[in-house]
């Protein structure tokens, strides 16, 4: 006969197995759902991923930390987003079997959580995957002691938890979920719970056995889990967490999160805790005056951008995350002369970066000018990364190298992936580029755009193609050229049965006017350009501009009907 099998109590007259008596025990509505309806966090959704970000982090990789902590405090007043966050962090640990337990007091229905916290997780615990022989050893205690469940929280603890995790050993624990979430802390306890000592105490007294208890667990070597607790600030709570529990606790406040400081504030915790994990850096940086720094500049940005930029710039820098902070902050201009000074200077600091800032952001204006739709002939689309790298610098290692230190600006997909798109972080990048006043010497203009378009295109129709790329690349590569518009300040060099009419020998900038056609038959570009002399593009002196004589024209394609191959 199993454990769950054995009967330890009886409930209206009829014997129940352990499990279905842990089962009797806990409080239902405690275990996070995705249909519960609570307050969603007041702040951009940018923060509320940071946030998430971090607690997943922590959990996962905390010990990494310079001073590791087993205890989480999430702290904000009522309404903030507490449960919504930790409702998402919970079910991202449960699809990782990382969560070994949770309990929502804030959820419905209303139980009493002094009572059913501890056997609510005893038996999540029970139904783990990775702790069978745990779970053997928590029913185990449950037939022994069927009064378990009506002893004050310490020795449910000790009974349910702390001797089966003692008793446990068989299991490999690197393998053992990694924490427990309890959420609405401060909704623990009743107005006149009488404990298993018969002694009436009253809530903060109760809130204070339950955090003693646990805190005794965390305490215990053999206690393998990490605790986030969330809940109000209220007296007694931040007593303990402020007292004897401090040494063992890092706290995540959502205080003020209705003004930008705020939640600026919290973001940059959020992202600086991170990376200091991660390279092994002391708590105390960045100092308090350099973060009171950036919630500043971003408050005059009046978004995350600015906080959000700065972090992609640490995060993605060959130096020192202290190096990389400094360069960040070093051209910033105090007092700052206009609201968008301390961004623009930032964004500076990053294309300079590149080993040619003026031709990065031409590239990059450009990118964006392709994926917005304006050079695509029929619909707007975003072309991959794959293309356009080859298209931009007919080979990709100029592309590559132009804009590798601007990670922070841009996601960039890997060499191997043909079918993403660049994407930017942010529109404010190209505001800042295209006002002359903001960006100075890497202002960019849609001549500036115009030129280097029609340049890389009539590159393409010198080279029949792209001779450099790989051979399997080729075709892929010309099914994605023909969808560009092959306009130029003046002309066309498409008519509608063919392809490239003529192979053409230019030098970049030039303009190609429209060629005149002949009773409405097609016309022959080389026939109306060669041995003619036009006028370099946007004022510049002339040049002449040679047609050779072959033609490309479409034939049947197994692909779109089109053939997009150029002969040699």
């Amino acid at each position: 006969m199993t454990l769950s099998d054995a009967h330890t109590e009886s409930q209206n007259g009829v014997a129940l197995a352990p499990i279905e008596a842990l089962e009797a025990h806990i409080a239902g509505g405690a275990f996070p759902s995705s249909s519960v309806a609570c307050d969603s966090p007041k702040c951009q959704l940018e923060t509320v991923l940071a946030v998430q970000d971090e607690l997943g982090d922590w959990i996962s990789h905390g010990h990494r930390d310079v001073r590791p902590t087993s205890i989480k405090w999430i702290v904000g007043p009522a309404g903030v987003g507490k449960t919504s966050i930790l409702s998402a962090v919970a079910r991202d640990c449960r699809q990782k079997n990382l969560l070994a337990a949770s309990f929502f007091s804030s959820l419905p229905p209303p139980t009493c959580p002094q009572r059913s916290l501890i056997p609510t997780l005893a038996y999540q615990l029970v139904q783990h995957p990775n702790i069978p022989h745990l779970g053997t050893h928590i029913l185990s205690a449950v037939e022994q002691l069927p009064s378990v469940f009506d002893l004050a929280v310490e020795s449910q603890l000790d009974s349910l938890v702390m001797t089966p995790l003692h008793q446990e050993r068989q299991s490999d624990r690197s393998a053992w979920p990694k924490v427990i979430i309890i959420d609405g802390l401060d909704a623990c306890g009743s107005e006149t719970y009488r404990g298993g000592t018969g002694k009436g105490h009253d809530k903060d007294e109760e809130q204070r056995e339950i955090l003693r208890a646990l805190l005794t667990a965390i305490a215990d070597p053999s206690f393998p889990f990490k605790i986030v607790f969330a809940s109000r600030p209220e007296p007694a709570i931040r007593a303990f967490f402020d007292g004897p529990a401090k040494d063992f606790t890092a706290v995540l406040a959502l205080d003020d999160l209705q003004s930008i400081e705020g939640e600026l504030a919290l973001f940059l915790e959020a992202k600086f805790a991170r990376i200091r994990r991660t390279h092994l850096i002391d708590g105390s940086w960045p100092l308090g005056d350099v973060s009171t720094a950036l919630v500043a500049n971003g408050r005059r940005s009046g978004q995350l951008v600015y906080a959000a930029t700065v972090i992609r710039f640490i995060e993605e820098s060959t130096l020192s995350p202290q190096k990389a902070l400094e360069v960040a902050l070093g051209n910033a201009p105090i007092p700052p002369v206009h609201p968008f000074s301390q961004l623009d200077a930032l964004y500076t600091t990053i294309l300079q970066s590149s080993p040619n800032p003026s031709r990065a952001a031409t590239r990059l204006s450009l990118i964006r000018s392709i994926n917005s739709g304006r050079y695509c002939l029929e619909k707007e689309r975003s072309f991959p990364a794959f293309f356009l790298t080859w298209f931009l610098e007919t080979a990709p290692r100029g592309v590559e190298g132009l804009l590798h230190n601007l990670r922070s600006l841009m996601q960039i997909p890997p060499s191997e992936d043909k079918t993403t798109p660049y994407s930017f972080y942010h529109k404010s990048l190209f505001e800042f580029l295209e006002d002359g006043k903001r960006s100075g010497p890497l202002h960019v203009t849609f001549v500036h755009r115009h030129t280097l378009y029609t340049a890389q295109y009539l590159n393409v129709c010198i080279n029949k193609g792209f001779p450099e790329a790989p051979p399997p690349e080729r075709d892929e590569l010309l099914d994605y050229f023909v969808d560009l518009d092959p306009f130029f300040e003046g002309g066309l060099l498409y008519s509608g049965d063919t392809h490239l009419r003529c192979d053409v020998e230019c030098v970049p900038g030039i303009t190609v006017p429209q060629p005149a056609r002949a009773g409405g038959a097609p016309y022959s570009a080389a026939a109306a350009l060669r041995g003619k002399s036009f006028p370099r593009g946007f004022g510049e002196s002339e040049i002449d501009f040679n047609i050779a004589p072959n033609f490309l024209r479409r034939s049947p394609s197994k692909k779109a009907g089109v053939d997009t191959r150029l002969p040699s």
